[in-house]
């Protein structure tokens, strides 16, 4: 499996993209660019947003099993950035969820 690195080199190279034009369009330096697809920097959330708005593609493309990532990492930080009502809201959901799948098993 890919990973999130090498899906952003891979997107931005079939796109015949440079990564001067990709900073740019981040508005970070080319460095910054050349040390996150070689995998020697961490991408934030909102930086992901952005390579899918340039590159065309899902953030669960390349969030799928992605190096560096686990996936309660990202449920953590994506809960974290929702208001508490939003959150109370989830967790009321989960509840639910639980509760309607012990009811199944019963």
């Amino acid at each position: 499996m890919k990973s999130l690195y090498s899906k952003l080199r891979d997107a931005r190279a079939n796109l015949h993209l440079s990564q001067e034009y990709v900073a740019k369009c981040l508005g970070v330096s080319c460095s910054v660019v050349n040390e996150i697809e070689q995998g020697h920097r961490t991408v934030s959330k909102d930086e992901i947003e952005r390579f899918c708005e340039i590159y065309g593609l899902s953030d669960s493309y390349l969030l799928d099993n992605p190096q560096g990532f686990d996936s309660q990492q990202i449920y953590t930080r994506t809960f974290n950035e929702l208001v508490h009502t939003d959150q109370q809201e989830i967790l009321s959901l989960i509840s639910l969820r639980k509760e309607m799948a012990k009811r199944k098993r019963t």
